[in-house]
């Protein structure tokens, strides 16, 4: 089949995959027509099928912005009960596995590896289970990096990992002993050229020479070894953070090599990292953890409402089920839950305008 398109064409795919004993086994039922990682809490399930829907999710999946700017829930958003609804149908249709929200980074691979995947989102270095495949008798496997699934309002989206990690903060003990003015100097240093050469490069003439064209060459022996011994050199040193460039990723990833002389499955994994997502990634809305957030979050939100959507996938209670359940709980206090994200949202919004 030509690379899916459309919803239509990804709903038509996956049912080729159920339908067609893919690997060849002779076991019609162990093919996994979509793959996607879960959490163990159950709170970031299927995200990347909601933002097929023109969701665009926080991390967990559980706050959204709506077109009007409001910072509230997915399950607010108006396109919310036909995802659901749909999600419901691709379980009953046995596209959506029961262990759909249980799937783990390892697990991916491993039916990548194994082939039984179909379909999978993960890290685009997985792109190299088609060696796995290869070894084990399929001579012309090839897994193929693609662009988000399309949704049927034709939106493709995928959350853009954020550019400042938890470690970029100050704490209250640094403010406490004057410290946060020199912490930020440091911040934004760290995304000056010099600041950026030295986090991807690091010691001009110790790690890295400058090629003709200007361009940072890190050290052949250095990259040789690949991102461990990188590392332990002291470069992306993960403590301090800062702006990862993509042509130190290439270099450390591939030895150096340019993408046209990389072979198949490492082309795929470039194509995954540096081109097929470009031009479809969103910054994911803050989940913010308010007091409210914090006291009741197990209760309303793990056990809660998350509870409640799997068991209208699974097709254990109504689509309008979930949502009369959903109502009940924002009686029980997830509506103060809501109020309280949206007040820190707007009070974030108001402080960064004055920056």
């Amino acid at each position: 089949m030509a690379e899916p398109q459309t919803w239509e064409d990804w709903l038509a795919y996956w049912r080729g995959v159920r339908d067609n004993d893919l690997n060849g086994n002779g076991d019609p039922s162990d093919e996994i027509p979509i793959a996607l990682v879960g959490s163990p809490d159950g709170e970031r399930s299927l995200t990347q099928l909601l933002n097929a829907f023109g969701i665009a999710a926080s991390n967990d999946t559980q706050f959204c912005l709506l077109d009007d700017g409001t910072y509230t829930m997915v399950y607010e958003h108006p396109r919310y009960r036909e995802f659901l609804t749909a999600m419901a149908g691709l379980y009953a249709e046995g596209i959506l596995k029961e262990d759909y929200n249980a799937f783990t980074y390892a697990g991916i691979e491993k039916a990548m590896g194994d082939n039984t995947a179909g379909s999978v989102m993960t890290f685009a270095a997985s792109a190299a289970q088609t060696e796995t495949l290869r070894k084990n008798g399929a001579s012309d496997a090839l897994w193929l990096a693609v662009p988000p699934v399309a949704g049927p309002h034709g939106d493709r989206m995928i959350q853009e990992r954020d550019l400042v990690s938890p470690m970029w903060c100050i704490t209250a003990g640094a403010v406490q002993r004057g410290k946060a003015e020199d912490i930020v100097r440091l911040f934004n240093w760290m995304f000056t050229q010099e600041g950026a050469d030295l986090y991807n490069y690091g010691i001009e003439n110790v790690s890295w020479t400058r090629s003709e064209e200007g361009q940072p060459v890190l050290d052949p022996a250095l990259v040789a070894g690949g991102f461990e011994e990188v590392r332990k050199a002291g470069i992306n040193l993960e403590p301090f953070g800062g702006l990862w460039l993509s042509d130190a990723y290439m270099q450390c990833l591939f030895a150096g090599k340019p993408a046209e002389e990389l072979a198949a499955p490492q082309r795929e994994m470039y194509r995954g990292l540096f081109e097929v997502n470009e031009p479809h990634y969103y910054t994911q809305p803050v989940t913010h953890e308010s007091e409210e957030y914090v006291a009741r979050r197990t209760a309303l939100i793990t056990e809660g409402v998350c509870k409640l959507r799997d068991a209208a996938i699974r097709g254990e209670i109504a689509v309008d089920g979930f949502f009369e359940g959903y109502e009940a709980l924002k009686a029980k206090g997830l509506t103060a839950v809501m109020e309280g994200a949206a007040a820190l949202h707007m009070a974030d919004a108001h402080e960064g305008s004055c920056r």
